[in-house]
């Protein structure tokens, strides 16, 4: 069902993060047999895995054996990639697959969308604590130019505005 499935997700992402990917390898295969649908999910989860134990080449010809590589396996796969250079602290290596990213897909639409609007959020936010707010204004900019809600529209423009602002001395 729904519910075990997310919470078999969630304990894989529980054991990456405290450093148990080795383990959630294990529960990665066991969920992939009780859910044959889950494969995209998974797969991420995999990737996801293998980024924590550092292992950048055999993700990259993972990344490489994707045949679309404009579509939304192959960008939301880099993406991991580039979200782990930049939990190593390689910010270089990390912006230029989000540049990437954001340079391709200026105009999304459909699946394509969803995960612009999710990596522009995670994007800014990791630019900002990198200490480049007027990147992550662009980041913001960018995201506020495509279609979304007016309540959503409302929520990036205020961040907009509050992160513009300076802070009162």
């Amino acid at each position: 069902d729904e519910r075990a499935y997310r919470n078999e997700l969630h304990y894989i992402d529980v054991l990456q993060r405290n450093g148990y990917p080795d383990i959630a390898e294990d529960v990665i295969a066991e969920v992939r047999k009780r859910f044959p649908a889950a494969v995209a999910a998974l797969k991420k989860k995999e990737i996801d895995g293998m980024l924590t134990l550092g292992k950048f080449d055999e993700v990259q010809k993972l990344i490489d054996a994707i045949s679309d590589k404009n579509g939304v396996e192959f960008w939301t796969l880099n993406l991991s990639k580039g979200s782990a250079y930049f939990d190593r602290k390689m910010t270089d290596d990390g912006r230029k697959i989000f540049d990437e990213f954001f340079k391709k897909h200026a105009k999304p639409s459909g699946a394509m969308l969803d995960l612009y609007r999710r990596t522009a959020y995670e994007y800014y936010q990791r630019l900002l604590m990198a200490g480049q707010k007027k990147a992550a204004l662009q980041v913001l900019n960018g995201l506020a130019k495509q279609p979304m809600e007016e309540d959503q529209l409302r929520d990036v423009t205020s961040t907009l505005a509050e992160v513009a602002t300076p802070a009162p001395h």
